[in-house]
């Protein structure tokens, strides 16, 4: 689960905040196997603080054993003398890996600034939000889906099963049809444990990344053509009148 530093928004208040404002890495375990670490951020807007717990190595602890890598390489001698412990092959490696938000409290939550839209739809979406912000891939997988068919639901489309739904839910858009039957058997595969370890947290995160994109293609679409009517009836009634 990656962070996107670019476009964050702070949980409490839902105004935009920079990742710049975060504290310094504080190790919470150094071990070879899972190393973790976190940093504190604090709103400028709100004061409130959020929590990002990440799993891999702080950037102190890599250039520690960067240069402890170099030095050994170099000054063998250096390191037998000051006593260091060799830098095991999977220290090394996690060195030069990225490290992975594992956790954010409070929990990634998508904001829309569109009317219409059912609580039960905004409700699955926090859902699922929240089981993917705890690592849950199956809650995820499982609140996605109940997203959908809430969406579904809400439009009234006709058809006996789900997938027929959204097919014409969307039978002007081929591709979003597409994604939303995926990421429909996505839920589908992990609520009846049918191959669900075939897909990897990244197809969960870019599904729950996608739900928000979808609604607003839905209720987004639908309240601009009733904002354009209400205003374009508007100047005809009144060019009418005159």
């Amino acid at each position: 689960m990656n962070i996107d530093k670019e476009n964050l928004k702070c949980p409490f208040c839902e105004k935009d905040i920079n990742f710049k404002w975060a504290e310094k890495e504080i190790e919470i375990s150094g071990s070879e196997n899972n190393p973790i670490f976190y940093r504190l951020l604090q709103c400028k807007q709100c004061e409130e603080i959020i929590i990002f717990l990440f799993e891999g190595l702080t950037e102190e602890k890599k250039e520690e054993i960067q240069y402890q890598i170099t030095a050994s390489a170099m000054y063998t001698s250096t390191v037998s003398r000051t006593k260091s412990k060799p830098i095991s092959s999977e220290l090394s490696k996690l060195a030069d890996k990225v490290s992975e938000l594992i956790f954010q409290y409070p929990f990634r939550k998508t904001t829309f600034g569109i009317t219409g839209i059912p609580d039960k739809v905004k409700e699955s979406l926090r859902e699922a939000e929240k089981c993917f912000s705890f690592g849950a891939k199956n809650g995820a997988a499982a609140c996605l889906r109940k997203c959908i068919y809430a969406i579904c639901d809400d439009q009234k489309v006709e058809g006996k099963e789900y997938d027929e739904k959204i097919e014409k839910l969307f039978s002007n858009n081929v591709e979003f049809s597409t994604l939303t039957k995926q990421i429909k058997w996505l839920g589908d595969k992990h609520c009846h444990n049918v191959n669900e370890e075939k897909y990897t947290f990244k197809e969960i995160e870019k599904a729950t990344n996608i739900i928000p994109l979808i609604i607003r293609k839905i209720y987004g679409e639908k309240e601009l053509i009733k904002d354009a009517l209400n205003s374009l009836n508007q100047s005809f009634q009144k060019t009418k009148s005159k």
